[in-house]
Formats: structure tokens, C-alpha cells, sequence
């Protein structure tokens, strides 16, 4: 056989074996970034974060294609913090990153997937105070960002909202058509910021985080179907 027609037969042959990948997946995903929680780190209010709370993201993903080497995706991303407040309340902290990203690929080899992905963040914080004693554990941790007294009702929570956006190049490797796993390296640039607090309708000072240039490493599981 001629050196062309083999390699046209080879190619052929990895096209219609990746043409049965399927065009929807979702995927679990687990994560490590390196932000800076000042305002989590050393309040005295709260407990502090370990490796596990401060480093590692977990999440769920789903892409779906819509040309032959390109995908919509969507990913949520979790860091979640919990303990109890030097008072003896619950405290929890959640940080969410919801990307979503276009994403254009391509095969190298016949399992092998290159990847690169770039899009949109949607960030969001909440802190929570499971309490009985709403007015003296809030007035507590506000205080220490610099809030003055705040009256209070039976609200819990306190949030926030920033947008971003982020970059990766991934590797994925499918055990079979309709699993795979998937190795990212990029970027995450979050506009966050701490004046931009709201609790019970008022704006207030929130943590010190630095979460402007991140860079993030993710793990998944792919299943399609």
C-alpha cells in the first residue's frame, strides 16, 4: 500500500471512530487554585480555612457540540468553608465560579484530545451565620471588616457578585467513546470586590480576597451519551 493511502486510510479510520463520541457530556470535576482569603485567614471572628476549604474546588460540568470541533460549556467550580464563630455560631463560606466557555478541540491520535477553552466568570460568595443571636455575631464579623453597626433582621446571609473570565488548554484522553478524562491548565481573572457586599438589602465591606489572576488546575470525569 502507498505511503499516502495508508495515512488516508488511518485518518479516515480515527475520524469514524471519534464520529460515535457522543455530542453531549457531563463531567465531575475536581480542582486546585491559590487564592489569597486575607479576610478569611486571619479574622479572628472565624476558623481558619484549611487545605481542603481554601485550595481545592469541586464542581459538575456539561458541554454540548455544535460543529464538528467546537463545544459550549458550562462549569461550576465550589469552595466551601465551615465551622464555628469564636461566639459558638455556624459559620459557613461559599465561593462559586460558573464558566462558561467556548471550547474548540481537535485529535492528534485516536483517543487523544487537545483542547482549548476561553470564556466568561460568574463569581459568587456567600456567608452564612446559622445563629440565635443574629445581632451580636453579625455586628461581630462586620466589625471586623470596618462596618459600623447595622440594625439587623432574621437574615443570614450575606453575599455577593463579580464577573470574570478565564482561559485553559486541556488533554483528554477517552477509555471509550463515551468516557474519557480531562486534564486543564489556565487562568482565572475574577473582578471581585470587597465593597460590593450585600446583606439585607444594604451595601456593605466584605472580606479582603485576592482573586484577580488565579491559576487553576482541574480534573474530570467525562461521561457522554
Amino acid at each position: 500500500m502507498k505511503p499516502s493511502l495508508l495515512l488516508s486510510f488511518l485518518f479516515l479510520t480515527g475520524l469514524s471512530a471519534l464520529g460515535a463520541q457522543p455530542r453531549l457530556l457531563a463531567g465531575l470535576t475536581g480542582g486546585y487554585y491559590e487564592p489569597t482569603l486575607t479576610g478569611f485567614d486571619t479574622n479572628a471572628e472565624i476558623p481558619t480555612p484549611k487545605f481542603m476549604a481554601k485550595n481545592v474546588l469541586y464542581g459538575l460540568s456539561l458541554e454540548g457540540q455544535v460543529f464538528y470541533n467546537t463545544r459550549i460549556t458550562y462549569q461550576g467550580l465550589n469552595s466551601r468553608h465551615s465551622g464555628k464563630t469564636v461566639s459558638g455560631a455556624n459559620f459557613s463560606r461559599t465561593l462559586t465560579y460558573r464558566l462558561l466557555s467556548l471550547q474548540t478541540f481537535y485529535w492528534p491520535w485516536r483517543r487523544l484530545e487537545l483542547n482549548f477553552s476561553l470564556g466568561a466568570v460568574i463569581g459568587r460568595g456567600v456567608i452564612n451565620l446559622n445563629t440565635k443571636n443574629a445581632s451580636t455575631d453579625w455586628d461581630a464579623l462586620l466589625s471586623s471588616y470596618g462596618n459600623s453597626s447595622i440594625p439587623l433582621s432574621s437574615s443570614d446571609n450575606m453575599t455577593t457578585w463579580w464577573l470574570g473570565y478565564a482561559s485553559s488548554i486541556g488533554l483528554r484522553y477517552y477509555l471509550r467513546s463515551w468516557l474519557g478524562l480531562d486534564l486543564k491548565a489556565g487562568f482565572m481573572h475574577n473582578g471581585y470586590r470587597s465593597s460590593a457586599w450585600k446583606f439585607q438589602g444594604k451595601t456593605v465591606t466584605g472580606p479582603s480576597l485576592s482573586l484577580k489572576r488565579l491559576p487553576l488546575f482541574s480534573l474530570q470525569v467525562i461521561f457522554g451519551w
